[in-house]
């Protein structure tokens, strides 16, 4: 089974994201490029689990110390991802990377690779923090189209981050219809 660490993005984002898959299917009718799980920022890469008690245990003491804070929005862009077989374009908000969310990057891969989980390709120093709006390998001019769209929307510069989450895949694959929501943790105030 395949595990993610993430922070909720907050209401606003939450509800803009929404609107646009929903826009999506009322023009496609189909799912192929919406992101039915919460929408996130995702802390590392999907990791492999075999043990999903240590890795919940572990994850709900790391994140019970976490406290809430802010983090600045950078851009909406369309990336490619040719390492990967069903996601070739993604439409993501690029987050600013920041002193907590790098801290936590670092701090979580060290932690995990002590349990025997090693870096994903792309953990590391050129971590990308990003919250995903769109993915899918089909429909290229529909993510060109909402792009052109939010760029030109007055959007908060911040999102408030109040809660971590905990995503579960629970095949050998990742499959992006079939992830749950496993774990929910309030920050600090």
């Amino acid at each position: 089974m395949y595990v993610v660490f993430a922070l909720m993005i907050d209401d606003y984002f939450h509800n803009l994201f929404r609107e646009v898959s929903y826009e999506c299917f009322q023009e496609t009718s189909n799912f192929d490029n919406i992101n039915l799980i919460l929408p996130h920022i995702s802390l590392k890469q999907s990791f492999r689990v075999s043990n999903i008690l240590e890795i919940r245990n572990y994850f709900d003491s790391y994140f019970s110390t976490v406290k809430q804070f802010t983090v600045d929005i950078d851009k909406f862009e369309i990336v490619h991802d040719n390492n990967h077989p069903l996601l070739k374009n993604i439409l993501w908000l690029k987050i600013h990377t920041n002193n907590i969310l790098t801290t936590m990057h670092t701090e979580l891969n060290a932690s995990l690779e002590k349990l025997g989980i090693e870096k994903g390709i792309y953990d590391g120093d050129n971590y990308t923090f990003h919250a995903t709006v769109m993915l899918g390998p089909t429909n290229l001019s529909l993510l060109k189209e909402k792009l052109d769209k939010l760029k030109h929307l007055n959007l908060n510069k911040q999102i408030k981050i109040t809660k971590a989450l905990m995503f579960l895949c629970p095949f050998d694959y990742i499959d992006f219809k079939k992830i749950i929501t496993y774990r929910l943790i309030e920050l600090q105030k």
